[in-house]
């Protein structure tokens, strides 16, 4: 008899932490509505489903995490599933140091996005939710293309999270100043050849004016290299300023009459309409 006490008294301990695993209305609404929720993956599509450890089970391309914000509004359990409703969210980011969430418009509306998780009734749907949302920018750093990594460092992060612009070996192989003056003086890289960028739907549609500046290295080749965006714009326009700068053509520095590799800004305009 001794035995078998010892044998139960440890399960009816762990059943309190059980029911406290579990999900429910009230806790779930808690956690999701009101809060400033990034999709983790990035995902483009506006309805999708996932498995109970937040595993993407629909088709669905990706987007800049400038657009892939949501705003939930609804949520309620169903069956052997979790479902979410609200609407998409995007990003600004076109003064120094402002993100401004903004509801991504359709046809003059909000575009309504919709999440559905399958699980068992009453089971726990925190693990899933914390595979599928972030709450916070500073944990999409890590995952973001090169190109954002100087700008997401210095600004998501933590103040001692610092990165300079070129990295050391990149530094070195550059030929600086330009125009300093006298007979080593660099001539500027100049453009031969442009690309307009393509505008994305929802910038067009918040009729969103701004501009995107990137630094990058001319090569003495002629081609940009070393893209980082310096100042974003957001709403999925600092994809296609870089996708557009990639494919300049420059006339390179010289010095003395040869090329050389030189550091260079570029300012990439888009025309959304006035606001």
């Amino acid at each position: 008899m001794r035995t078998l006490r010892h044998l139960v008294l440890p399960l009816l301990f762990c059943i309190p932490a059980i029911v406290a695993a579990q999900s429910n209305q009230p806790t779930l609404e808690a956690r999701l509505i009101n809060k400033p929720l990034y999709l983790r993956g990035l995902w483009r599509n506006d309805n999708l489903r996932f498995d109970g450890l937040g595993r993407l089970t629909t088709p669905s391309e990706t987007t800049s995490f400038t657009l892939a914000g949501m705003d939930v509004t609804r949520v309620y359990l169903q069956g052997d599933g979790l479902i979410m409703e609200g609407r998409r969210v995007g990003l600004e980011l076109e003064q120094q140091d402002a993100r401004t969430r903004v509801p991504i418009q359709v046809n003059g509306a909000d575009e309504p996005i919709r999440i559905e998780i399958t699980l068992a009734p009453g089971a726990d749907y925190n693990h899933a939710l914390s595979a599928i949302f972030v709450e916070d920018l500073a944990s999409l750093v890590p995952t973001l293309p090169d190109y954002w990594q100087v700008y997401a460092t210095n600004n998501f992060l933590a103040p001692g999270n610092q990165r300079p612009l070129h990295s050391e070996a990149s530094e070195k192989m550059l030929d600086k100043p330009i125009n300093k003056g006298g007979k080593e003086s660099i001539t500027k890289p100049t453009l031969a050849r442009s690309v307009a960028p393509e505008i994305t739907p929802a910038a067009t549609n918040l009729r969103y004016k701004a501009s995107v500046i990137i630094s990058l290295i001319v090569e003495k080749e002629g081609v940009p290299t070393h893209l980082q965006l310096l100042r974003p714009a957001g709403l999925g326009l600092d994809e296609q300023a870089i996708a557009a700068v990639q494919k300049y053509i420059f006339r390179p520095a010289t010095q003395k009459g040869k090329p050389v590799p030189v550091d260079l800004n570029v300012v990439v305009d888009f025309n959304g309409g006035n606001r």
